[in-house]
């Protein structure tokens, strides 16, 4: 542990014992020194109920090492449910202070600006709305889907009728992009 790291405090709690615990830690410090970060804090999360991880200085640092870890292979949304069940406040604020949105035009690719008066976001070049639905072409307010791949998306009943409903498999729009195994939602 690092000079500064107070001493793990375990509660004994239901049926597991301090013996057993330990057992639990020493396995979390093994596979950290290993280099298996993400087994160690798997582990760590999975007992938090009995190991006071806000205590244990080391692992902050597996938190910020399996967060990067998972920036890297680009799994977003997992490093965000690790970064929420971190915690410590530090860990936390990785959230906003390394959340960027950029957007741009899937017609002509430039970028794309919010209109205020509109409440959604314009093209500045060529003054289509960005939200648009590749389907219907009326506005998406609420739930969003887009392919990663070619940028254009909509509705999420529209696009979900279009690839399961139908069966097709490249984008409505008439890009030829084959969407259908890379799409992704938000809200």
């Amino acid at each position: 542990l690092p000079a500064n790291s107070a001493p793990l405090t375990i509660a004994e709690h239901r049926h597991a014992t301090k013996s057993d615990l330990k057992l639990i830690v020493d396995s979390c410090l093994y596979y950290a020194n290993q280099g298996d970060v993400q087994t160690a804090l798997t582990a760590a999360l999975l007992m938090r109920r009995f190991i006071h991880l806000k205590h244990w200085a080391v692992s902050r640092m597996w938190f910020s090492d399996y967060i990067d870890q998972l920036d890297q292979y680009q799994e977003y949304a997992t490093a965000t449910e690790i970064i929420l069940a971190s915690p410590f406040d530090d860990v936390q604020d990785h959230i906003t202070s390394n959340s960027t949105i950029s957007m741009s035009c899937s017609q002509c690719g430039s970028k794309v600006e919010p209109d205020r008066e509109e409440g959604l976001a314009r093209c500045s070049e060529c003054d289509s709305w960005a939200n648009s639905c590749v389907v219907c072409s009326m506005w998406v307010r609420g739930r969003f889907v887009w392919c990663k791949g070619c940028g254009h998306g909509g509705h999420a009943e529209h696009l979900w009728e279009w690839f399961d409903g139908m069966g097709q498999e490249q984008c409505p729009s008439g890009c030829g992009h084959a969407c259908a195994p890379t799409l992704s939602a938000t809200s």
